[in-house]
């Protein structure tokens, strides 16, 4: 017998998602739906969902403070890495997103500021962090730290996440 009650059910379809990595299937999106279902029975809590909101999940990660389309180690141009190879992509993601009305969500997953002769060069220098400008341009909405952001130490994460006007999380 059915007891009411709510409970919210999460769906996700592969098909948006701005990620150096592609999907097991080649895709490289991912829209996530969610669904409302008032009723918690066994027999009902698949029947009926109607989407309630409609989502689109942007994230990058492990960027390593690669900002520019440039090997710094081999002191050449590299058009497969940087941010602002990235930022393009983001852009267009978001761009479409936004046409058809469905709200996004930008993200990173961590390793940001670790990984290039110009982080050594910024560890060491109090200037405006250019990748905490970079992600306010594009819009974060939120970070997570990975375990190189830890590598300069904690007074040197402490004043770059000063500077993030975004949410920085750690786990």
């Amino acid at each position: 017998m059915c007891n009411g009650g709510a409970i919210v059910s999460v769906f996700t379809q592969v098909r948006g998602f701005v990620h150096r990595c592609a999907f097991p299937d080649g895709t490289k999106e991912l829209n996530l739906k969610l669904y409302f279902n008032v009723c918690r029975c066994p027999e009902h809590i698949m029947l009926n969902l109607s989407p309630v909101l409609r989502l689109r999940v942007l994230a990058t990660t492990d960027l390593h403070l690669h900002l520019m389309a440039y090997d710094y180690h081999n002191d050449r141009a590299d058009d497969a890495v940087g941010l602002v190879r990235t930022a393009t992509l983001i852009r267009q993601a978001r761009s479409e997103a936004e046409a058809q009305g469905v709200p996004v969500v930008l993200l990173d997953n961590g390793d940001l500021l670790e990984g290039t002769p110009m982080a050594d060069v910024l560890s060491r220098s109090q200037v405006s962090h250019p990748l905490i400008t970079a992600m306010h341009d594009l819009g974060y909405d939120a970070a997570t730290l990975g375990n190189h952001d830890f590598d300069f130490g904690l007074d040197y994460l402490d004043r770059v996440l000063a500077q993030a006007r975004f949410p920085v999380l750690s786990s």
